[in-house]
């Protein structure tokens, strides 16, 4: 993922040069704080998923429904059922938007 940061850069030698990991940490943090702008509030619960989604956008450039039931934090808390009951019935919308907002 950083080879994205390294030809961002290029294509816009004025961007500040950083691993793509940070640069994901950094979009998910103002996408927290939109929500919570918002009123949208998390729990502990809510929270740790939408924490580990965030890492696996920034190691892997996206998070797919499916990858909630091979990758191991996430299939250890339940896959897709786990995501479903701590984030909701939209969850997989919330996991569209953030794919869409943390890449960007």
């Amino acid at each position: 993922t950083d080879l994205i940061a390294l030809v961002r850069h290029a294509l816009q030698p004025d961007g500040e040069l950083a691993p793509y990991p940070e640069q994901v940490r950094r979009r998910y943090a103002a996408w927290l704080a939109a929500q919570e702008a918002a009123g949208k509030q998390f729990t502990a619960e809510q929270r740790w998923w939408l924490d580990k989604i965030a890492e696996q956008i920034g190691l892997n450039l996206e998070m797919k429904p499916e990858d909630f039931d091979t990758v191991g934090d996430f299939y250890d808390k339940g896959g897709r059922y786990g995501a479903a009951e701590a984030l909701g019935d939209d969850w997989r919308a919330l996991l569209a938007e953030m794919n869409k907002e943390l890449v960007a």
